[in-house]
């Protein structure tokens, strides 16, 4: 695997009005190895802020504003990208 992401992780997403939270746990002990969340969708300012295993404040990052379904594709493409992707062997909420 690549990075820090050694053992079969579960991806969990959990929405809400305007705001979606995620975690990428691993599969057998739930240690947390990536967790963030979307604020303020469908709203100004509209952010992530992202917690790996190694960091010790969360990153931030600046989302353009947009609805709901460009964000769950924004998240996806994110997730897609990250190191974490190869672990995910499942997705819940």
């Amino acid at each position: 695997m690549r990075g820090e992401f050694f053992y079969p992780t579960v991806l969990a997403i959990i929405g809400g009005s305007t705001t979606i939270r995620f975690s990428v746990n691993e599969e057998d002990s739930f240690i947390r190895q990536l967790s963030g969340k979307i604020d303020r969708i469908g709203l100004k300012d509209t952010t992530m802020s992202v917690l790996g295993l190694s960091a010790t404040s969360p990153a931030s990052i600046a989302i353009p504003d947009c609805d709901f379904e460009k964000i769950i594709e924004f998240l996806m493409d994110w997730i897609a990208k990250h190191p974490c992707s190869p672990s995910i062997r499942a997705i819940g909420h």
